[in-house]
């Protein structure tokens, strides 16, 4: 019988856990990481479509501008009718003459030297490209990192909420201590008002939680295109940052998009200069037509080719020439005033972001000892409750402080995570390359 027994529940055990790991497999399965949400909302996320449109016109750029290398060719058909009736004193009327004709012709013009303007605006177009894939890779940047701040800020609200709910447990199964104590004369009517109204302000607590939950995924949705779908916490990236605060700064000036972006813009106004000190000078073309032209009635027909070349020489324009090379002389002054700026910049925010994580890495450590410390406080607490030493008053003041704590943690959590994310980007390492995301 007690073999039976056994082996009965030794099968609801099996069979138990069978269950458990299926749902658990499930559960994993349905697990969304954050670099699958980051995958997904890259690629359908409107506003990276956006920036790859602005890719395409770049390539147009640099078709326009290599135009300028080949002759251009037009061509001309026409249809072409008169009529006219003359008078002398002589002859008096004459017979009136009409005719129809049609011609047709064609036309090529070439550049033969235009002192660099072509080849300086091919430059110009390349890299223009060449900066607007920087652009993007900008974009890319704020992109992700607004992805991974709101994944991470609904695992924060989660557990906040998660942690405002098991406060509310707790100070429900205080309330009815207290009203327990109060029966058998062992507590007073204000500990058991106190414990209510604590209980009062958890519950405000989880509306104030849930809120703000909703709030983060409506957030998640508006970025990843659908509902946060089983979530699970990041791990950290320590193995993409620098190891130290002069690796990071020589990294930005390296690495940060924004920062490659300026500096090409500098080479673009450079060839700006360029192309309007150019004319100024000499330049030559040659061109060249043909047609042909035949009446209706086909009496009367005429060709004629022409060929030549010609060399346009500034004389005089009014000063015109020469401010236009004093704007573009200004603009690349401006320029490069841009990319200094810039750059102070950036490493000032590299250097913020570094003492942010520093800062959050403390704050993590710091609560994590505070949640150990007030876990140790509030089960003395309660031991010396039950002894009478201690009142209903201080056991909730210690589960007051052991929620702060546990509330403190999961924000160091988060601020870790995140400042970590913005390192990386103020380092501009922060793209989908360096993430593993497909």
């Amino acid at each position: 019988m007690s073999s039976i027994f056994l082996s009965t529940n030794g099968r609801k055990l099996l069979v138990g856990l069978g269950l458990a790991s299926l749902l658990a497999t499930t559960q994993a399965a349905q697990a969304e990481t954050v670099y699958q949400a980051m995958s997904f909302a890259y690629s359908n996320n409107p506003q990276i479509m956006l920036e790859r449109e602005k890719l395409k016109l770049s390539d147009e750029g640099i078709i326009a501008a290599q135009a300028g290398l080949y002759p251009s060719l037009n061509g001309e058909l026409s249809l072409d009718g008169s009529w006219s009736k003359a008078y002398t004193k002589t002859t008096g009327w004459l017979p009136a003459q009409d005719a129809i004709g049609i011609s047709a012709g064609l036309s090529a013009n070439y550049t033969i030297w235009d002192n660099g303007i072509t080849q300086n605006r091919i430059a110009q177009a390349e890299i223009g490209k060449a900066a607007q894939l920087d652009a993007f890779a900008n974009a890319e940047q704020a992109f992700l990192l607004d992805v991974f701040t709101t994944y991470v800020n609904v695992l924060r609200d989660s557990a906040l909420l998660n942690a405002q709910i098991k406060n509310f447990n707790v100070l429900s199964e205080q309330q009815k201590a207290s009203e327990a104590r109060f029966q058998v004369g062992e507590a007073t009517a204000t500990d058991v008002s106190l414990a209510k109204a604590r209980k009062s302000g958890a519950r405000s607590s989880i509306a104030g939680a849930k809120a703000q939950l909703d709030a983060s995924r409506a957030i998640y949705e508006q970025y990843v295109g659908h509902r946060p779908r089983n979530i699970r916490q990041p791990k950290q990236i320590n193995r993409l940052l620098p190891k130290n605060l002069n690796a990071a700064l020589q990294a930005v000036e390296n690495n940060h998009p924004a920062l490659k972006s300026l500096k090409k813009a500098v080479l673009v106004a450079e060839k700006s200069v360029n192309i309007a000190e150019a004319g100024l000078l000499p330049s030559a073309t040659a061109f060249g037509s043909a047609s042909h032209q035949i009446s209706l009635d086909g009496e009367a027909a005429q060709t004629s080719l022409r060929i030549g070349a010609k060399l346009s020489i500034p004389i005089f324009n009014g000063g015109i020439k020469t401010s236009q090379i004093r704007q573009e002389k200004i603009r690349l002054a401006q320029a490069r005033l841009n990319l200094s700026v810039a750059r102070a910049q950036m490493r000032a925010g590299v250097k913020a972001r570094w003492a942010s994580l520093l800062a959050a890495k403390t704050s993590a450590g710091a609560a994590d000892a505070q949640i150990r410390a007030s876990r140790a406080v509030l089960n003395g607490i309660r031991a010396e409750a039950d002894e009478g030493v201690r009142t209903s008053f201080d056991v909730l003041n210690s589960e007051q402080e052991l929620l702060s704590a546990r509330v403190q943690s999961i924000v160091s959590q988060r601020g870790v995570l995140v400042s970590q994310m913005q390192l990386l980007s103020a380092i501009g390492n922060l793209s989908t390359q360096k993430l593993g995301i497909n």
